[in-house]
């Protein structure tokens, strides 16, 4: 009886104790609070130069302005981040270096004409201003090219509908006349170079295509070269000879493939690799990698058997995460590389030789909350 009346005793204290808890059976344990959402980012461009990883984020919200795009600036050694820097106007675009500059595009609000082209030192972080305004330019300003230390090429996006191209003289910071015999380029990527040519991918006119340009006199170079289907983003793919890369797609954005163009021919092999119908080519240390968009992958192809239809070397095609939407891939060595990824928090970074993820730099400091 006295064993029946401890059992007793010690069920109350241990339900005295867990109500004292706020775990008892009628009152179930609290939950933590729920913190905002946060948006991601929106990394775009990455490159390396200098030693350092540059990465823009256009801090978007709903597509509109959200709040001020920066460049962030990591320290590959240790996978840190080292500073943000702060741009004029808002979504960049594109980015590219140059004589240690870093030139950075920012679109904003798209057919607004409230973006610029600025340059950024290197070395310093600091500014060296807006060399170029939308409202000079006449359109959103889209995608830069850069072919020597007084000349680019800008991709211009003109009435909300064409893509026009229009060479850029560094020195004064002065628009040239459009290139008219481009129609309406690619939205991305539409601009390679390989030392001395301008290719551009054109996806309008009656023979949408694959056009050359002398960069030393503006001038269409033989005829606009068919690429099977029609372009939707360019590389310059610097091994054996040298080629152009080009992803095309169909009309109706439901199919992909690879073509070809070797450099100083016009010899065009196409349909070579079937591929989705959003996917950005680069290259490095011999080989081709291929950003899915929209299956958020990554292909890699080992030196030229691409130009092949059968007997292509692909060693992976990896997920980088599902929905992230990769944008671009910076390549530190030939075994770590960092993927700016546009709804992710943080940058990847992997092993470009096996596709191995090895790590990741979080920026979700640089989110916004919804």
């Amino acid at each position: 009886m006295k064993t029946i009346i401890r059992a007793f005793i010690a069920l109350a204290l241990l339900l005295a104790l867990a109500a004292l808890n706020g775990c008892s059976k009628d009152k179930p344990a609290p939950t933590a609070p729920t913190g905002p959402t946060l948006l991601p980012p929106m990394m775009k461009s990455a490159l390396i130069t200098n030693g350092k990883l540059y990465v823009t984020c256009q801090r978007l919200k709903n597509w509109g302005y959200g709040d001020t795009s920066l460049v962030v600036v990591v320290n590959p050694v240790n996978d840190s981040i080292e500073t943000a820097i702060s741009l004029t106007h808002f979504n960049p675009a594109d980015m590219k270096d140059a004589m240690g500059k870093l030139f950075v595009i920012c679109s904003g609000g798209f057919g607004v004409q409230d973006g610029g082209l600025e340059r950024i030192d290197v070395a310093s972080g600091a500014s060296d201003g807006v060399l170029l305004t939308e409202a000079t330019a006449g359109g959103d300003l889209c995608e830069i090219q850069i072919v020597n230390s007084r000349k680019a090429y800008l991709r211009v996006l003109v009435g909300g509908t064409a893509n026009e191209i229009f060479p850029f003289y560094l020195s004064g910071s002065t628009l040239g006349s459009r290139l008219t015999y481009v129609n309406n380029a690619c939205s991305d990527q539409s601009m390679a170079f390989d030392d001395i040519t301008l290719y551009v991918g054109d996806r309008g006119g009656t023979t949408p295509g694959l056009i050359k340009v002398d960069t030393a006199t503006n001038a269409q170079i033989d005829t606009t070269l068919t690429l099977g289907l029609i372009p939707a983003a360019l590389t310059y793919y610097f091994t054996g000879p040298g080629y152009v890369v080009a992803t095309t797609t169909d009309v109706q954005y439901s199919e992909g493939n690879v073509t070809t163009c070797q450099k100083n021919t016009t010899g065009i092999r196409s349909n070579l690799l079937s591929i989705g119908s959003d996917v950005v080519p680069t290259s490095y240390n011999g080989a081709l990698y291929l950003i899915d968009r929209t299956n958020a992958t990554l292909t890699r192809i080992n030196g030229e058997t691409i130009n092949t239809t059968t007997a292509h070397d692909i060693p992976y095609a990896v997920s980088l995460g599902a929905a992230s939407n990769p944008q671009a891939i910076a390549f530190y060595s030939s075994t770590k590389a960092y993927v700016a990824r546009l709804n992710a928090l943080n940058l990847l970074i992997i092993n470009p030789a096996t596709g191995d993820s090895i790590g990741a730099v979080s920026f979700a400091k640089y989110a916004l909350e919804e």
